[in-house]
């Protein structure tokens, strides 16, 4: 899944037209920084019918692109890939 974009200077972030996000589960310990990160609030912290914590991509067409998600997780457990 990708987010579409034409033009984002609110944030000093080029010009992209696509973005995909994927969060890697078996690195992700659900520490919550990348959802703090993000301006966009695309990722949440989510609980599991199990009671356990995990990442959720929720508003995946919001992401910018801007890296600071990717930034922010000390796991390498999110992947960006830009299409300008």
């Amino acid at each position: 899944m990708t987010g579409l974009h034409t033009n984002i200077n609110k944030y000093n972030v080029p010009v992209i037209r696509s973005v995909s996000i994927s969060i890697n589960s078996s690195k992700c310990n659900a520490c919550g920084a990348c959802a703090k990160a993000c301006p966009s609030n695309v990722l949440a912290i989510k609980t599991t019918p199990l009671g356990e914590q995990k990442i959720s991509i929720e508003k995946r067409t919001a992401c910018l692109g801007c890296l600071r998600c990717m930034t922010a997780c000390r796991n390498n457990a999110i992947e960006i890939t830009r299409h300008l």
